[in-house]
């Protein structure tokens, strides 16, 4: 995976689009090296695009919510690390609550305690 994907990349999605990222930076146990791609498509529609991309050309991924609870090898990821912060979005509807996959953890926690929302002890 080289400079043809980064390019194609940059054709097929709006987002951010990195290269040799330090995952450390991305999770909750900062520990992990280096992602070779590291993207981050800006809505749905971005995220839509990547996913054909990805599927289409077969390129070896990982979607990265938050981060929460995740070990990375010191070694890296030789792949496309897809990062869904800007996927972090909360909404109450009585006691249902829908959160986005890039919604960090301890944000989540807050926002259902602030509204009497019990059951997320053990996280």
């Amino acid at each position: 995976m080289g400079s043809q994907v980064y390019d194609d990349l940059r054709r097929v999605i709006r987002g951010e689009i990195l290269q040799r990222v330090s995952l450390k930076d991305h999770t909750t146990y900062k520990i992990g090296g280096e992602a070779q791609l590291f993207v981050s498509p800006i809505d749905l529609e971005d995220l839509r695009s990547l996913n054909a991309y990805l599927v289409a050309k077969n390129l070896r991924h990982f979607v990265l919510g938050g981060g929460a609870n995740l070990l990375v090898s010191d070694s890296g990821f030789q792949g496309v690390i897809v990062h869904l912060k800007t996927f972090n979005d909360i909404s109450f509807n009585g006691s249902t609550v829908t959160a986005g996959a890039g919604l960090v953890l301890d944000k989540f926690i807050v926002a259902c305690l602030r509204r009497n929302l019990g059951g997320l002890e053990r996280l």
